[in-house]
């Protein structure tokens, strides 16, 4: 049994109800695909600490999972093809690659066939105000920050978030 943090991007258009970009919902449901570090790492009765950007939103523990085939569509640097870009909100062109540093307007699209994960913990759900994310920093495992899916030790999260974790 593993902890891991769960990295949820907020909607830019709905910041207020900490609705997700992907298909996650909070309190419920966690989805990610194989393109994904440590994708097919987790695993029901893992522990899952739910973070965003800035803070933690709480924590569970996973009691099912859903696994099918899907599709997914992701973009390239027309240049080097690289998926590192990044859209530009005010400076035109309006991507830039973080490899080569190409800056276009055009993406390539290419559509990928991946494995669709879905992880569910409704039933221990915790949700915690106010939690600045920086505090799990010493319990990563790795450095990883990019990813969006990353192992914990969970006697440091323990030590964080006290008595009502340690009991899940």
């Amino acid at each position: 049994m593993k902890t891991w943090s769960f990295l949820q991007i907020p909607h830019p258009a709905d910041a207020t109800t900490r609705s997700s970009l992907y298909e996650d919902v909070l309190g419920e449901r966690y989805s990610w695909d194989s393109t994904v570090p440590n994708h097919s790492k987790v695993q029901v009765k893992d522990l899952v600490v739910i973070v965003d950007p800035i803070s933690v939103l709480g924590f569970s523990r996973i009691s099912r999972m859903h696994i099918e085939v899907g599709k997914k569509e992701r973009f390239r640097c027309p240049r080097c093809q690289s998926t590192k870009i990044s859209a530009r909100s005010e400076l035109l062109p309006k991507y830039r690659c973080s490899q080569c540093k190409n800056e276009f307007n055009d993406r390539v699209s290419e559509v990928i066939d991946v494995i669709k994960y879905h992880a569910y913990y409704p039933e221990t759900w915790h949700s915690i105000a106010n939690l600045p994310k920086n505090l799990l920093e010493a319990a990563y495992r790795s450095k990883a920050i990019q990813h969006s899916i990353r192992e914990l030790d969970r006697n440091v999260v323990n030590s964080i978030l006290g008595k009502v974790f340690i009991s899940l």
